[in-house]
């Protein structure tokens, strides 16, 4: 009965990869005291969740605009989070991730949580793919709810990893850390070449 919400959730809460992001969040806010870190990391995941939804229910519209059809995107957006997947198998850095400069530049903002905190850096390219497949995959109201759902305690779970980064990265060693993102990382993988072939089997189907 809730099949798609669960699908919706692995694959929401993957994506975000808020335990590989703990690092980031807690070098960009090592200035600042534990009641404003937990503030801005509460809006950053506001702002995040706002353009994960508001890009999920009306990215289809862009589409249409723009006449490309679901199956090509199903295609480009498999590619696309096969490359991220690939990156958190084999910690190898792609234009997903911040450079070392770019999060020297981050500190000096004077409100990071809307940029980069909230996007990219917790929704990013690979999100709002993800988020727009899923809303495609959710045609009755039933699904929609789920698909709400399981955006809701994904990143509700986001919020509680990414708030206590700095409690976590010092309890939970490295190592525990880097193995947990390539089992993400895994799944995305398997998620990506599902979505490829989907759009390979829609593409067929046209003729």
């Amino acid at each position: 009965m809730f099949e798609f919400f669960l699908f919706a959730f692995v694959s929401i809460f993957v994506i975000l990869d808020s335990f590989a992001n703990v690092p980031v969040f807690v070098a960009l806010l090592n200035k600042c005291s534990g009641k404003e870190c937990d503030a801005i990391v509460r809006k950053a995941v506001c702002v995040a969740f706002a353009i994960f939804i508001l890009a999920s229910f009306f990215g289809k519209f862009v589409f249409d605009y723009l006449h490309i059809q679901m199956y090509s995107f199903e295609i480009a957006g498999g590619i696309l989070l096969f490359v991220i997947a690939f990156e958190m198998l084999f910690g190898m850095k792609t234009r997903t991730e911040f450079s070392a400069d770019e999060k020297q530049d981050a500190q000096l903002m004077e409100d990071i949580a809307v940029f980069p905190l909230g996007m990219p850096l917790i929704v990013g390219p690979g999100a709002i793919t993800t988020g727009i497949l899923l809303t495609n995959q959710a045609t009755t109201p039933q699904l929609v709810a789920e698909f709400l759902g399981a955006t809701v305690l994904a990143f509700a779970l986001a919020y509680v990893i990414l708030s206590r980064g700095a409690a976590l990265q010092k309890r939970v060693p490295s190592l525990a850390l880097k193995a947990f993102a390539r089992v993400m990382g895994l799944l995305l993988a398997a998620l990506a070449v599902q979505l490829v072939t989907n759009g390979v089997a829609a593409f067929v189907a046209t003729f």
